[in-house]
């Protein structure tokens, strides 16, 4: 009987994603007879039934289930082999594959890496599921990830970078500016200004454990506009710590004397941080820019604090 192979497990896995042998070969561009044989052969390899058949569909039985993650490890342990062999012959050859939910403040420090390593190939990608990362991840697509959700400490090494305060910005003769700090309770029937990334989920759940609905007045993804919101008193804003840094970067500067900044007493948990798989092959490129990224948001949250003691933008 023919060995198992490379092929056997990758058409495995795409009929295992897909469910169903017609996308899955048209996702690996074969005919779908192909597909069937080669699975066929790999069951019979195996000596058990990996799929259910029902219908147009087919899905993982348990068989096929507990053999999965084997066969995706293998694919995984393969992708790193060849890729490091291509790097070890050619030194200047680099790639760094990332996820991001924070791409506006991390911009910037890509492109003056590529000025400092041109050589250097970029995958940027914007991603905020955690099953979706986890699968880039284990697959080999990403090399790490900024999330807000950890993943397991099996697999998986998730290193804090920015523990995010909140602040609320109002116009400079606001009542509340003569307040070192505001409570949410400060804010119960006040308009709420708040980005889309500053995760208005969160923030409502949390008001409401402290007895207040907030009123939302704006939710959108356009950091410059809360500013002169703010600044023409429409509301008062609720952002996160690397909103309020993105702020400082793209407010007008004659709008910032308008706004001032007051730290939010009670503490809405919310941890920034990068995310790798254990064990898998990561280029020195990928090593260079996640110490870079490690360096470059703890200075963010260092110059954050010193915001929040100033009170000022």
């Amino acid at each position: 009987m023919p060995g198992m192979d490379i092929v056997q497990l990758e058409y495995f896995l795409a009929v295992a994603r897909s469910e169903n042998m017609t996308t899955a070969a048209a996702s690996l561009h074969v005919a779908q007879s192909s597909v069937s044989r080669c699975i066929s052969r790999l069951e019979d390899h195996l000596g058990v039934p990996l799929f259910d058949r029902r219908g147009n569909g087919i899905a993982l039985n348990e068989n096929g289930k507990a053999f999965y993650p084997h066969a995706e490890a293998i694919i995984r342990e393969m992708a790193d082999g060849s890729r490091q062999m291509k790097e070890m012959r050619d030194q200047s050859l680099g790639r760094v594959s990332i996820s991001t939910c924070a791409a506006r403040q991390i911009n910037q420090l890509i492109i003056r890496h590529m000025e400092q390593y041109p050589d250097v190939l970029f995958r940027q990608r914007r991603c905020t599921d955690s099953e979706e990362i986890q699968r880039m991840l284990d697959r080999g697509m990403l090399d790490y990830a900024l999330t807000f959700t950890p993943l397991s400490e099996h697999d998986y090494t998730w290193t804090p970078l920015v523990h995010e305060k909140y602040f609320v910005l109002v116009p400079a003769k606001h009542p509340l500016v003569v307040r070192k700090s505001v409570s949410i309770t400060d804010l119960d029937g006040v308009s709420i200004l708040i980005n889309d990334s500053d995760s208005p989920d969160h923030i409502e759940d949390q008001f409401q454990k402290h007895g207040v609905t907030p009123r939302f007045a704006f939710i959108g993804n356009e950091f410059e506009t809360l500013g002169p919101m703010v600044e023409r008193g429409i509301g008062a804003a609720l952002i996160s710590t690397l909103a309020l840094y993105d702020m400082k970067q793209g407010v007008p500067l004659e709008n910032l004397a308008q706004i001032r900044v007051l730290p939010l007493q009670e503490q809405l948990p919310r941890t920034l941080g990068i995310v790798s798989r254990k064990h898998h092959y990561m280029s020195q490129s990928a090593k260079v820019f996640y110490q870079t990224l490690v360096r470059y948001f703890r200075d963010i949250e260092q110059d954050m604090n010193l915001t929040a003691n100033t009170g000022a933008m």
